[in-house]
């Protein structure tokens, strides 16, 4: 039966041309995956013979290539949107529509905010967590208009499940968000020594046959202040 590798990973805004961005890029690529989940990264990232969705330019503070969410994908993407909801923030989400070998399938990359989002920079007029619930509650709402399987990953800034300390209000909201989702890179996955907050969400459509992770410290060299995350997937 048909099968297909996904993988996500933030890449702390790294230039492609740095040595730490050229690493990251490269690693990436050679997981043969069919689909990347990027986050805080940049419209230079290599496309190779892929295809690539991006969300939204961040603002002012960020430079002209820089962006919170994309999309690489080994077919075609179509129905590209960069918005999602007028409720959600303008730059935090993306979502495609891919034609793959199990057939139509509806991928989104989400950069759900931190715990500090608007807080300390942005309008300062949030509470600490306020951001982040607020996303979670307004993302359901956005893909139940979807009728294929569903792909959802990024960096969620969030442990799941909570761990110890864990703000128990956002883990709440993570869980009615996911309800009916396998987040398949929960806990500590194979190859990692602590839980990542960079997720893999799955709809009931798939099974997942494998799930794995790998270090922000990659041939000798830190490149990312996350660690990496993927899967292999295949429909029931």
């Amino acid at each position: 039966m048909l099968s297909m590798k996904l993988v996500t990973w933030n890449l702390e805004r790294r230039k492609v041309t740095s040595a730490a961005g050229l690493i990251a890029s490269e690693h990436l690529h050679s997981q043969a995956s069919e689909f990347m989940f990027l986050t805080d990264t940049r419209t230079d990232f290599p496309q190779h013979d892929g295809h690539m969705a991006f969300g939204n330019h961040p603002g002012s503070y960020f430079a002209e290539s820089e962006r919170k969410v994309a999309i690489w994908s080994k077919y075609p993407l179509e129905q590209i949107d960069s918005v999602g909801d007028v409720r959600l923030p303008p730059n935090r989400y993306v979502s495609a529509l891919a034609s793959t070998p199990l057939g139509k399938l509806r991928v989104i990359c989400v950069c759900i905010p931190w715990h500090m989002a608007n807080v300390r920079f942005g309008n300062k007029n949030k509470k600490p967590w306020q951001s982040h619930i607020e996303f979670l509650e307004i993302l359901p709402e956005v893909i139940e208009r979807y009728s294929e399987p569903i792909i959802i990953a990024g960096d969620f800034n969030q442990r799941i499940p909570r761990v110890k300390g864990g703000h128990i209000a956002a883990a709440e909201a993570m869980r009615l968000c996911f309800e009916e989702y396998n987040i398949v890179s929960e806990g500590t996955i194979a190859g990692l020594d602590r839980p990542g907050i960079d997720h893999i969400a799955l709809s009931s459509e798939f099974e997942c046959l494998d799930v794995f992770g790998w270090s922000n410290v990659v041939k000798g060299k830190k490149v990312s202040d996350h660690n990496g995350a993927g899967c292999e997937v295949r429909l029931k």
